[in-house]
């Protein structure tokens, strides 16, 4: 069991997709870099989404080292199974510290970042997501009924 990254990545933005900037530096393993969220005025939603081949995990976890007024809500989902799931809501989350977002078990191939705009339009509102992660689990056992006793075999 590893905290594992992210393979890519897309964005939502809406004026010239400057929803986020740099969304790679998100994964980078580096938490002096970061992912600028929230600097295009335009925007009512950032979202970033960030993928890999699918793993068993029980959790994510993020990393922010700004996290301005500007912004109302702060929203971590994952892709478990094929459907999207809340795993995290905050008006305020903290910053400069781990954040882990646990949920039931499953296979889990994405996980997106959303910020809302509270601010007036034409004002930036700031967001640096330094890292995200997803924990990977192993994968599932499976058992096989042979003769008079269960086999276990791991995938």
């Amino acid at each position: 069991m590893s905290w594992v990254n992210p393979t890519s990545h897309s964005t939502t933005g809406c004026v010239m997709d400057l929803g986020a900037e740099f969304p790679e530096r998100a994964y980078d393993d580096d938490l002096a870099t970061f992912c600028n969220m929230g600097e295009d005025v335009q925007c009512e939603w950032c979202i970033v989404a960030f993928f890999r081949s699918a793993i068993q995990s029980d959790k994510v976890r993020f990393y922010l080292s700004l996290f301005s007024g500007g912004a109302d809500q702060f929203i971590v989902r994952v892709r478990k199974g094929g459907v999207w799931e809340q795993v995290y809501l905050s008006d305020s989350p903290p910053i400069n510290q781990w954040v882990e977002c646990p949920f039931t078990e499953g296979s889990v191939d994405a996980m997106d970042v959303r910020i809302h705009r509270a601010a007036a339009a034409g004002l930036p509102i700031p967001v640096r997501l330094c890292e995200v992660d997803f924990w990977q689990l192993p994968p599932p056992a499976v058992g096989y009924q042979y003769g008079d006793g269960l086999v276990t075999i791991q995938a």
